[in-house]
């Protein structure tokens, strides 16, 4: 068991990856597509709310993003689309494998200014062009496989936790190589750095007082939901790093 344990190990520590990777460079645009389409109807239905933003504010915003798009590498399907986050998402913005980025409302109502969000989308496009999506969902399906080989029960805590940690590293290594792709992109671009900093503190600010507010709301009872607990596994790098990175250069 040690040795299909430690093999197991290796295939998710590197083979995983690799051959995310591999196949996620392969797969035509209208797999993309589907996927991405799927993806959105299920997050309207179940997560986001229609945007109520004011339309001149989501066309300002809108033909910015086309501008950036036509920058950065071409074979996407690249839109820009509004939603309100609510109380499940709040101030966010997403990448789906296809091109198409979701920036909510309330993370709009905390960016100081438009090169804020200029920031935040340079690293979705980031997101994209890597692939980032498509690859965490081939890692996962195959890290599934794996372990069921490996110790026959995919519920065995012993196993799940590493594992979700694994995960977790997958997460933070695709953030670190949006971040790469941002920075160097607002350099290109005279998109300001410090802009980003900016506005990850306001996420970190915002995604606080709704972990508190939550927190609050369930003390009656005592409950955690999923939500609060993968929120406390965090699967992005250190907010400080981050800002450090993009503020040093003032």
């Amino acid at each position: 068991l040690i040795v299909v344990l430690a093999f197991s190990w290796g295939m998710l520590k590197y083979g995983v990856p690799m051959g995310a990777k591999a196949i996620a460079y392969t797969l035509p645009q209208n797999i993309m597509q589907s996927a991405t389409e799927t993806t959105l109807k299920l997050l309207d239905d179940h997560y986001l709310e229609p945007s109520e933003l004011d339309e001149a504010e989501k066309q300002r915003i809108a033909e910015r993003f086309n501008l950036m798009s036509q920058q950065v590498e071409q074979g996407f399907n690249y839109q820009l689309q509004f939603r309100k986050g609510g109380e499940m998402l709040g101030a966010n913005a997403f990448a789906l494998p296809s091109g198409t980025i979701v920036m909510t409302d309330e993370l709009v109502a905390i960016a100081n200014n438009d090169e804020e969000l200029l920031a935040v989308l340079a690293h979705e496009l980031g997101h994209v062009v890597h692939r980032h999506s498509l690859r965490q969902v081939l890692q996962n399906s195959a890290i599934s496989l794996v372990i069921t080989y490996a110790t026959g029960d995919i519920s065995s805590l012993i196993v799940a936790l590493p594992v979700l940690f694994v995960q977790l590293g997958y997460s933070r290594d695709f953030e670190h190589e949006a971040d790469q792709f941002a920075y160097d992109f607002m350099q290109q671009q005279g998109i300001p750095l410090p802009g980003f900093a900016n506005i990850l503190e306001g996420l970190e600010t915002a995604h606080l007082a709704r972990r508190e507010k939550k927190e609050q709301d369930e003390k009656s009872d005592g409950s955690t939901t999923v939500v609060d607990i993968f929120e406390y596994l965090s699967t992005h790098p250190s907010t400080e790093e981050r800002v450090k990175r993009f503020r040093d250069v003032e």
